[in-house]
């Protein structure tokens, strides 16, 4: 004998889709958990080859600096202290422009202000 009660399907409809969801779940973790092992290897091979990578530039800037004298380190520091030596220049001279906008601003209205006296 069946006993069919209000809502009970729908129960059962919500049952099934947490089922699957759980078991959704449950296939993923397991698929990540299995290629873990590759992308530990993976980022041990990227790691590698940035480290390669910086030591070859380490060869690279070793060799510049016996040639040249100056090391690449010297000449960025001094090309950043160039371009905020440019930068300040540049602040100061829009500063100056503006006090120069203000005081001629002032200027032209002072004889206005003496006439109307």
């Amino acid at each position: 004998m069946e006993v069919n009660y209000i809502g009970s399907g729908s129960i059962m409809n919500n049952g099934l889709t947490g089922m699957h969801r759980g078991s959704d779940q449950v296939n993923e973790a397991s698929s990540e958990i299995a290629r873990e092992p590759v992308r530990r290897q993976e980022r041990e091979q990227v790691l590698e080859a940035q480290q390669a990578v910086q030591r070859q530039d380490d060869r690279i800037a070793a060799r510049a600096t016996e040639e040249t004298g100056i090391s690449p380190d010297a000449i960025t520091r001094e090309l950043i202290n160039l371009n905020e030596g440019e930068m300040v220049f540049r602040a100061n001279a829009r500063s100056i422009e503006a006090a120069q906008s203000t005081f001629d601003s002032l200027m032209s209205i002072r004889p206005q202000s003496t006439e109307m006296r």
